[in-house]
């Protein structure tokens, strides 16, 4: 099943927006909130905002998915049955048979944010510093920092992964 068929446009949505960022969105509201319907919400209340804006003005992408994600982490938020990936930092977890799901979890917030925008919204850097209002030169500074702990943190190929392209969360330069 495609996401047009779990995710339709909204109406009043700008259908090419959709074609072009509704799998983006759809993957950063699943793997936030781990159930398909809160998330089909979020991508839902996502998408009519361009439609929203006054005068026709313009929502660029990385805004929109910025706003994706951090909408998605309010309604985990608000949920009592938040995803284990999403509950609190905990110092007592065994590192040792972690996943990138569990490791990502264990991020600071700002860096969870910019490798998830990175890994699953395909974002540069300078379009998360755009969206987010943080430096550009920060974004990659918290990048490099949540790439380092999830690889110290991770062991044998899915560390390794990390570095050749696997998983990798390397920014590119716009």
């Amino acid at each position: 099943m495609t996401l047009r068929h779990r995710v339709s446009a909204p109406a009043g949505a700008v259908g090419e927006v959709f074609d072009r960022l509704g799998s983006q969105a759809w993957a950063l509201a699943v793997w936030t909130l781990g159930d398909e319907k809160r998330a089909a919400e979020v991508v839902v209340a996502a998408f009519k905002l361009p439609a929203l804006m006054p005068g026709g003005a313009r929502v660029d992408d990385a805004s929109l998915l910025c706003f994706v994600r951090r909408e998605a982490v309010e309604v985990a938020r608000s949920t009592p049955q938040t995803p284990a990936r999403h509950a609190q930092r905990r110092p007592d977890v065994d590192t040792d048979a972690l996943s990138v799901p569990d490791v990502i979890a264990l991020l600071p917030e700002a860096q969870r944010e910019v490798i998830e925008l990175t890994m699953l919204g395909r974002l540069s850097a300078t379009a998360i510093a755009g969206a987010t209002g943080l430096p550009r030169g920060e974004v990659i500074s918290l990048l490099a920092a949540a790439m380092r702990t999830m690889r110290t943190m991770l062991s044998g190929d899915e560390a390794r992964s990390l570095g050749r392209g696997g998983a990798s969360a390397r920014p590119t330069a716009d």
